[in-house]
C-alpha cells in the first residue's frame, strides 16, 4: 500500500524473525525499492545509517519489546530532523509511559497521542485486552 501511495524511492521492512521476512515476501512479493532485512528493533542506530530516513512506521511490534526505550533511541538516530515516528500498538500504561517518556528524553515532538481501542475493536481489527489500550503515537524527531 505504502509503495504504491507515498511513492517512496526505497522501503526497508525489519523483523528479527527470518521467517516473518519470508512470509512478507511470500505474501506480498518485491517491489521496486523495498527491501527486508533481519535486524533487531533495539539495535537500529548500530545496524543503519544516522539521518537516514524520513518516516519509521511501527505497528503492532512495540507491545513486545523488551526496552522499547531502546527502540525510541535507534530511531532518534535513523531519522532525518523533521522526520516522523508513527507507531500503533496495544500497550500497557507502564509500557506507553515509557515510550512517551523516551521520545521526549530524544528530542521528540509527540505531535498525536490517542487511544484508538474503541475504533480497533469496532472494526474487527482485534480486541484490547483489559488493562490495555491501543494507541496511535505520532512524533516529530526536532
Amino acid at each position: 500500500y505504502l509503495m504504491e501511495v507515498c511513492e517512496p524511492r526505497r522501503l526497508l521492512a525489519v523483523d528479527h524473525l527470518q521467517e516473518h521476512i519470508d512470509s512478507c515476501k511470500a505474501n506480498f512479493g518485491e517491489w521496486p525499492g523495498l527491501e527486508y532485512e533481519v535486524m533487531d528493533a533495539h539495535h537500529l542506530a548500530d545496524e543503519l545509517p544516522a539521518d537516514s530516513f524520513d518516516f519509521v512506521l511501527c505497528i503492532e511490534a512495540c507491545a513486545s519489546f523488551e526496552k522499547p526505550e531502546l527502540f525510541v533511541q535507534g530511531v532518534a538516530s535513523v531519522l532525518r530532523p523533521g522526520g516522523r515516528l508513527l507507531l500503533a500498538d496495544a500497550l500497557e500504561r507502564k509500557t506507553s509511559i515509557k515510550i512517551l517518556d523516551a521520545l521526549e528524553d530524544n528530542g521528540f515532538d509527540v505531535e498525536l497521542s490517542m487511544d484508538i481501542s474503541r475504533h480497533v475493536h469496532a472494526v474487527g481489527l482485534c480486541s484490547v485486552p483489559k488493562g490495555m489500550s491501543y494507541l496511535h503515537i505520532v512524533a516529530k524527531k526536532e
